[in-house]
């Protein structure tokens, strides 16, 4: 038998580097997207005329590489502006990003106590911060409203901080999404248990044959507005468009996708009608009277699925 091959493939290093650069990249048998950042003469352009001491202008240049990281993998036009506040020696780092050419950093400090922990080796970034807070804020404009996060700094460093951000932040998500998705199958399974409760279709109903184009329009708007089940679905849709990490493009392309396959049920029957004429009538009100005999089969098998995936979808974030 013929061993596989579990050689890793390798390549030389290039003989010059890339200083100053933002370098995407996506393991995709991994699931794993993340960003490498090699900052050079743009931090040193940054720290060279402050004359820091050592450990502050280290815990600086991390804190502009972080923004850097950060701020490059937001698609918006704006500032990226990261900035803590604490009770350490290093009482305030404060960075400013608009794009990778414009950055600019400043950091205050106790400059006692910053050489006194220098002489007692305890000069870490941690120790440097203490405790506090640190805030990342985007600013698009004077037109838009400021978003910013704060994260408790308690000792730790800014990566820890960092992670525990974003590890606070997709858990939000996660868990509305597993929630919405139990909440879809408990509806889905008390609709198949009641389905035999309401075998009538309520009178409103059967005299939607008869209305008028504009009379149409008008009751298919209201049941988008008022009916909990197509709420539920569409809330479930944005839900799960509105946490993916697909780009302004790929949420348009999601949700331009969501509204064809979600409105095929009205626009299938209404292009059959549009291209045979009468000669789909019958056809039509075959189908029209089986899913009124089987809309309480369709709809918790709907409910249910949509729920699986919900569930699925959160627990693989976990």
């Amino acid at each position: 038998m013929t061993q596989p091959q579990t050689d890793i493939p390798v390549r030389a290093p290039a003989k010059t580097s890339a200083d100053d650069t933002v370098q995407p990249f996506d393991v995709s048998a991994l699931d794993l997207r993340g960003r490498v950042v090699r900052l050079g003469p743009a931090v040193d352009g940054i720290l060279a005329p402050h004359n820091y001491p050592p450990p502050v202008a280290k815990l600086l240049g991390e804190a502009v590489a972080l923004t850097v990281l950060l701020g490059t993998a937001i698609k918006i036009e704006g500032r990226f502006i990261l900035q803590t506040q604490t009770d350490g020696p290093v009482r305030m780092l404060v960075v400013d990003f608009r794009n990778p050419g414009n950055v600019r950093a400043c950091a205050r400090f106790d400059a006692a106590r910053v050489a006194g922990a220098i002489e007692a080796g305890k000069a870490t970034a941690g120790a440097l911060l203490g405790r506090g807070h640190l805030a990342m804020t985007i600013d698009q404009g004077t037109d838009t409203s400021r978003y910013q996060g704060l994260v408790a700094l308690d000792g730790g460093s800014l990566e820890d901080a960092a992670h525990e951000y974003f590890k606070s932040s997709e858990q939000i998500p996660t868990r509305v999404r597993l929630a919405v998705g139990v909440a879809f199958i408990a509806f889905g399974v008390w609709r198949w248990l009641t389905r035999h409760l309401v075998t009538k279709q309520p009178a409103w109903l059967n005299r939607l044959g008869r209305l008028t184009p504009v009379g149409a329009c008008a009751v298919a708007v209201g049941l988008i507005l008022i009916n909990p089940k197509v709420l539920l679905m569409n809330a479930a849709a944005g839900l799960v468009i509105g946490t993916a990490s697909v780009g302004a493009a790929g949420v348009w392309v999601a949700v331009v996708y969501y509204t064809v396959i979600s409105g095929s049920s009205v626009l299938l029957p209404i292009l059959a009608y549009a291209i045979a004429g009468d000669r789909v009538d019958h056809q039509l009100e075959l189908m029209k009277q089986w899913m009124e005999r089987q809309h309480a089969v369709l709809t918790a098998g709907f409910l249910v699925v949509v729920g699986l995936l919900l569930v699925y979808t959160g627990i693989r974030a976990v």
